[in-house]
């Protein structure tokens, strides 16, 4: 899932215990890309990125891969609080035109953030281990293994925890 797809969804979820004055700040765009329904929790926004500066860079040595792996770090968790506060700044610009009485418009609770950013973020790191470049290699020789294995394991695993902290897929 992208990042923008995940914010969405967990601003939805602070929209239940609110008025629907701000429900349509969080509604999904139209056309929902083909990327974001196949990929689920894998933060698409990050991943592309970090694929493209592996190609482009095609960095020999594990540290190279390694400062390429925290910038994906760093991107996961910029998308992520630049998304929720452009879904805020949507919900404030509804609510300014609604004026229904609400104190203040509805925000992403601090801890459903989190939820986001952990998910985004080992979601994140399975894939990169699971990447022939990982820099994981560097710390043993079947990281690859152990990422594809990673990712199998939360790919059956994050929906369910997701869900059970109220951030799980759009129609799920």
């Amino acid at each position: 899932m992208s990042i923008a797809a995940a914010t969405r969804q967990a601003y939805r979820r602070e929209l239940d215990t609110t008025t629907p004055a701000t429900v349509e700040a969080a509604k999904n765009p139209d056309v929902q890309s083909a990327i974001e329904r196949v990929t689920e929790w894998i933060p698409t926004e990050t991943v592309g990125l970090y694929i493209a500066l592996l190609g482009l860079l095609s960095p020999d040595g594990s540290t190279g891969r390694w400062v390429l792996f925290c910038a994906g770090i760093a991107m996961t968790i910029g998308f992520l609080l630049l998304n929720s506060e452009l879904i805020h700044k949507r919900a404030v610009d509804k609510w300014e035109e609604a004026k229904n009485g609400e104190p203040k418009p509805p925000r992403i609770a601090p801890w459903r953030q989190g939820v986001l950013l952990g998910v985004c973020l080992v979601s994140f790191a399975a894939w990169a281990c699971a990447l022939p470049a990982t820099p994981f290699l560097s710390l043993w020789s079947d990281a690859t293994t152990v990422g594809g294995i990673a990712v199998l394991v939360l790919a059956a695993t994050i929906p369910k925890v997701a869900e059970l902290c109220g951030v799980n897929m759009p129609n799920a």
